[in-house]
């Protein structure tokens, strides 16, 4: 992997729900750089230069010692001066100081020797603002944070050396940076300024930064995941037959909650049922919901797609037909109606059954009896028949593609599967789900997935609903190539947007700003808290929009 590959933004999230600034899952805390001055002045006046020079170092020691840790696996694919430069990124990124790596030599295992120019440092500003210019090396948690983080990469104690510093008039400070081995004589010299009274060396305080730096990770993870992990219910149904795999439903919204309580309200009684939902929404899953949750659970449930086959096949596989009913028909052959007994049938996409068959359908349900084709015994229609559609039927009952008697028949009670689209809450649990059965089914390293991707489920439209969320996903594990599933590793379509385009190629930033916060607050009723989580911003931020384009919550 090269540098360039990796998105150094997607590192960081800030959780809406939490209000937590995050890297890697990891908590962060934003200071203020006044803050940070007056604290370093307080531990000078109290403790002397001394004291406070290695207070301050090993605290920015164990900063960049952890910020290395958490993003182990980037740098584990790269190359070994491309870590550094790497880590100059992030310690840029981080607000401390601007830095400009002029020589990276890693020499073998072990060794380390680095020269860069720190411009715009706020710990060399800081101090000669308070203290007053004149002292040749003060940046001493930026010294430790280059300390910690090339520690952790090279295994080995790193420490850095201020050799000039805007404190002391210098244009930019200028550090070096060199394994106990480079620095030679001056080695004990070094690790004395970092060292407290009382102790030996800091090549002993470093093995504890690197322990204590391992349990809190360990502890952060364990908290991130109980924290940030939706909050969700996986109901299980066995497959289609004994062969296949049990059907899962992973539900964590208010909708597809009471959208289960009605299915298994409905499933114990003896009325037919009609599933709505467009493709992709787990239609077939509902169904075998309300079979299992019925009395007949224990009996046989079939299904056909009544899209899928031609009349004459359709109605043959319904109702069966008799020896020479047609040609090539040369045995007795019972239909779904027979093989489902007192079980369930499901039609599957009755919307495209052809009008004269819906007219055979419609008398079967009526008088519970039926025939095969070509044969004049009558026979018991036993099974409950559930229907699902994509399709909206009553437009198609107007338009007369649909029978309405038909209609009111199959539709003694109606279960509506919201698309994905409007229920975007369950998008994260759905996208971790698939993540990890993806994973284990395929052993590849996946562990979670970047916010930046995450933005990017988020705001596509999913046309095919959580079928087609779950094929990006699987395709993106089996892509990517760390731990972390990024925005690069998903396919183009929903990589390349972060959000529906623009009505009519309309550019203006705060024109379609104001129309998704308006659809959002529409779509959740005016409730701040769920419009802000759906548009991903806080919802204080919210509501200083709310203000600024004059909306109202209601």
């Amino acid at each position: 992997m090269k540098l360039h590959d990796i998105h150094l933004l997607d590192l960081f999230d800030v959780g809406t729900e939490q209000g937590w600034l995050s890297m890697r899952q990891q908590r962060m805390v934003v200071h203020s750089a006044a803050a940070v001055s007056i604290m370093r002045a307080q531990l000078i006046r109290s403790l002397g230069q001394d004291a406070a020079r290695a207070i301050v170092f090993r605290w920015g020691f164990a900063q960049g010692y952890f910020d290395a840790m958490m993003c182990s696996d980037h740098l584990a694919s790269l190359q070994p001066v491309d870590r550094f430069v790497f880590g100059c990124t992030l310690h840029t990124m981080e607000g401390m100081v601007r830095v400009a790596p002029k020589v990276i030599e890693a020499k073998g295992p072990g060794k380390l020797h680095m020269e860069a120019n720190w411009w715009h440092c706020a710990e060399a500003d800081d101090h000669a603002r308070v203290f007053g210019a004149g002292m040749t090396s003060s940046c001493w948690a930026t010294l430790g944070y280059a300390s910690g983080f090339g520690t952790y990469v090279i295994g080995a104690l790193i420490l850095f050396e201020e050799v000039a510093c805007r404190c002391s008039g210098a244009q930019c400070c200028s550090v070096v940076g060199n394994d106990l081995d480079g620095w030679g004589d001056r080695a004990a010299e070094i690790e004395a300024r970092y060292t407290l009274a009382g102790e030996t060396s800091f090549s002993q305080q470093w093995k504890e930064i690197h322990a204590e730096c391992e349990h809190a990770r360990a502890i952060g993870t364990a908290a991130a995941s109980a924290k940030s992990a939706p909050t969700a219910t996986v109901t299980t149904v066995n497959g289609p037959d004994r062969t296949t795999a049990p059907l899962n439903f992973v539900v964590c919204s208010q909708a597809m909650t009471d959208l289960l309580v009605l299915a298994e309200r409905v499933a114990p009684l003896e009325m037919n049922v009609l599933i709505e939902g467009e493709s992709g929404t787990g239609k077939e899953f509902l169904a075998r919901f309300i079979h299992e949750k019925s009395m007949r659970g224990d009996a046989p449930m079939v299904a056909i797609n009544c899209a899928a086959l031609t009349e004459g096949l359709l109605e043959s596989e319904l109702f069966g037909h008799a020896r020479g009913a047609f040609t090539g028909a040369v045995r007795d052959k019972p239909g779904l109606f027979e093989h489902a007994g007192r079980g369930t049938i499901l039609l599957d996409e009755i919307g495209e059954m052809p009008l004269c068959l819906q007219a055979k359908l419609l008398r079967a349900l009526e008088s519970r009896e039926f025939r095969r084709v070509g044969s004049e015994k009558v026979l018991r229609l036993d099974a409950r028949v559930v229907a699902s559609t994509n399709r909206d039927l009553r437009q198609q009952v107007q338009t007369g593609a649909f029978r309405e008697d038909l209609f009111y028949r199959l539709g003694g009670f109606v279960l509506t599967i919201p698309p994905l689209r409007e229920r975007r809450e369950e998008i994260p649990a759905l996208a971790h789900y698939f993540l990890h059965s993806t994973a284990r089914r395929w052993n590849k390293g996946v562990q979670t997935i970047s916010p930046g991707a995450m933005r990017c489920l988020m705001s596509y439209s999913w046309p095919g609903n959580v079928r087609e969320l779950q094929h990006a996903i699987e395709r993106a594990t089996v892509v990517a190539s760390q731990s972390v599933l990024t925005v690069k590793d998903l396919n183009p379509e929903v990589a390349g947007r972060l959000g529906d385009p623009a009505p009519d190629g309309d550019l203006d930033v705060e024109a379609n700003e104001r129309q998704l916060i308006e659809e959002a607050l529409r779509r959740y009723h005016g409730n701040r808290k769920e419009a802000a989580a759906a548009l991903r911003i806080s919802p204080v931020t919210l509501w200083r929009r709310v203000r600024k384009y004059g909306l109202s919550l209601s």
